[in-house]
């Protein structure tokens, strides 16, 4: 089910980071030697269906960021080079991909498959004989 945009957000609306990945143009370091950042944008979905919370994060380099009520999420202060990214929700296949980040826009998404359980309560299968 897509949620249309137009439908009226509130205070979350104003809480949205714009999509699309731009040259944050961060510099660290008191001499101005550090290197540039910058950011990856996507959503994150289960076929149609856009997930809200999911945790995208670069492996190893501390930065994160959650999806929001439409599954967008936009990772900042991503360095040049490649990184990993990895998606996780609740009830969702875990998520991998490798992306070479540079000066060029990155729009990343993912479409994560559902987990299959039982029901609640439920034992798995008694094992076969060996």
């Amino acid at each position: 089910m897509k949620i249309p945009r137009s439908l009226g957000l509130g205070l979350l609306g104003a809480a949205l980071i714009p999509l699309g990945c731009q040259d944050s143009n961060s510099v660290a370091g008191p001499e101005g030697g550090g290197r540039r950042t910058y950011s990856i944008s996507g959503t994150v979905a289960s076929g149609e269906n856009p997930i809200g919370g999911a945790r995208v994060e670069l492996v190893s380099q501390g930065v994160a960021a959650s999806t929001n009520f439409y599954g967008e999420y936009n990772l900042v202060g991503v360095p040049e080079g490649t990184v990993l990214l990895t998606v996780s929700a609740s009830g969702y296949e875990k998520a991998t991909r490798r992306v070479t980040v540079g000066p060029n826009a990155y729009d990343v998404d993912f479409d994560l498959a559902a987990v299959e359980t039982g029901p609640r309560g439920s034992s798995p299968p008694p094992r076969a004989p060996d």
